[in-house]
């Protein structure tokens, strides 16, 4: 019985050819990948308001500031 085990990220496959850790599968639709993309930069601007809340902008949300 053979184990099959995760190559590492690089790594060279069996072809000869470097793999990326930054590609898709092969047969993936361009709209998914598009999709995938996008729902990750939907989080940035509630990431950047938090950091900020954290030090200490009030970003207008203080009602005793001037």
């Amino acid at each position: 019985m053979t184990t099959l085990l995760p190559r590492p990220v690089g790594d060279v496959s069996r072809s000869g050819n470097r793999t990326s850790p930054w590609r898709t599968v092969p047969g993936v639709p361009r709209w998914a990948v598009w999709a995938a993309h996008v729902i990750a930069l939907v989080n940035v601007p509630s990431g950047l308001w938090r950091l900020g809340l954290a030090a200490g902008i009030s970003f207008g949300l203080d009602p005793h500031a001037a």
